[in-house]
């Protein structure tokens, strides 16, 4: 187990840092975005400097009601419905009670859902340790 413990340490020290590093970075990017405005919500700008180029791209977010959308759907004209797309997800819940409580349905569907192995996530907390 020591080195587990001298593992733990060097992350802790390791995300102490990279959380550091993170903060001045968004930090010195939003004084960039001061020197650099566009005019508009979105668009681009360029600036040169000590031999580097810097580009701050302005977006915004978009996001669609779909339920609302589905009830227009019908009555919408086709270049209107060419503005969205449609993307299933899964319900990992209702999956895996399909897997487990309705196999030949769950069978039905298995061929279309592509399942790959996510990074693996790693926390560690402090444990309280109580007076006995």
């Amino acid at each position: 187990m020591n080195q587990l413990s001298s593992l733990i340490a060097d992350w802790l020290t390791a995300k102490e840092a990279e959380r550091a590093a993170n903060l001045r970075r968004v930090e010195i990017e939003r004084q960039m975005t001061q020197l650099l405005p566009i005019e508009g919500a979105e668009g681009s700008v360029r600036a040169e400097a000590a031999g580097y180029a810097v580009r701050v791209s302005y977006k915004v977010t978009r996001s669609v009601d779909s339920e609302a959308l589905t009830s227009l759907w019908q009555g919408l004209d086709a270049r209107a419905k060419r503005a969205f797309s449609w993307k299933a997800t899964v319900k990992a819940k209702e999956l895996y009670a399909l897997q487990d409580m309705a196999p030949d349905i769950y069978r039905t569907i298995a061929g279309v859902i592509e399942t790959s192995p996510a990074k693996p996530s790693v926390s560690i907390d402090a444990i309280e340790r109580g007076t006995a």
